[in-house]
């Protein structure tokens, strides 16, 4: 058989008052514990939504400034590149040209030789 609770003495009225203001002061003190408590987790949760509010907002413009600054990079690195081919064209026509110059010397100089030894020729014709 299960033992029965054991009694609890008899008290008399000034106890069962000075016991009740004593729970109903745990119950103050543990209302204000917890009305402290939640307050506190409102705080902190306001708190928490403003910090991933601007967390959000930064992230928002860090990505958007990564996104304008990976299009300048791809627009600097088109420039480059067409200004690469500029160059590259240009040095061809240059490299072109200073053959041709070279090219022209010895032809001028032969052009100057037959040129000469013509007019030698008609001198020669003139005089005889």
């Amino acid at each position: 058989q299960p033992t029965p609770p054991p009694r609890l003495p008899a008290m008399d009225d000034a106890t069962v008052k000075r016991l009740q203001e004593n729970l109903l002061k745990a119950r103050q003190q543990f209302d204000q514990w917890a009305a402290d408590r939640v307050a506190h987790l409102e705080t902190t949760k306001t708190q928490h939504a403003a910090s991933l509010s601007t967390l959000q907002e930064s992230t928002t413009a860090a990505a958007a400034s990564l996104s304008q600054s990976e299009a300048a990079l791809h627009a600097s690195r088109a420039r480059v590149a067409a200004e690469s081919a500029e160059l590259a064209a240009l040095s061809a026509s240059l490299a072109h040209m200073e053959s041709r110059v070279a090219g022209l010397a010895p032809q001028q100089a032969a052009a100057v030789a037959e040129a000469a030894a013509g007019m030698r020729g008609v001198e020669e014709a003139g005089v005889r």
